[in-house]
């Protein structure tokens, strides 16, 4: 009978703290990071986030989309797309506050992600520079 007893208060202590880590408030929504896609027509691009680089961004679709991690929504974020190919010119965003929606990655997991795509502009060409002029050559008499 106590060996029963035994098993049930062992059972119901795990079952109690088992259910104790469910019973945790989330974090408030201003605490909570949030996160970009961007789909792009152009692969790998260099990303910069308000003039400085970010590390904590990931590549999917081959290097078309462009998943960036832990950005404040309390503020307006510039975000800078240069691309690898030379024939393309940078593009740049701002996204802000109001654009981050709150989304489900868990039962009782949230997060805020906003999405854009991007489409690269063809680079404007650079004149190529005039020919120099003919050096000028002086008459020099000849002797005879």
């Amino acid at each position: 009978m106590t060996r029963k007893l035994f098993l049930f208060l062992l059972a119901s202590a795990f079952l109690m703290t088992g259910t104790a880590a469910f019973a945790q408030d989330p974090p408030a929504d201003e605490d909570v990071k949030g996160e970009l896609h961007i789909k792009m027509d152009q692969d790998y691009a260099k990303l910069l986030v308000d003039g400085e680089e970010w590390t904590e961004h990931e590549f999917s679709d081959n290097g078309k989309k462009m998943l960036i991690k832990a950005l404040d929504r309390s503020k307006d974020i510039r975000i800078t797309l240069t691309p690898v190919k030379s024939e393309f010119a940078p593009v740049e965003l701002v996204v802000g506050p109001k654009d981050f929606k709150r989304t489900k990655k868990k039962a009782r997991e949230y997060y805020f992600l906003a999405t854009r795509a991007v489409k690269f502009p063809a680079a404007a060409a650079t004149p190529e520079p005039p020919p120099a002029p003919p050096a000028p050559t002086e008459d020099v008499p000849q002797a005879e």
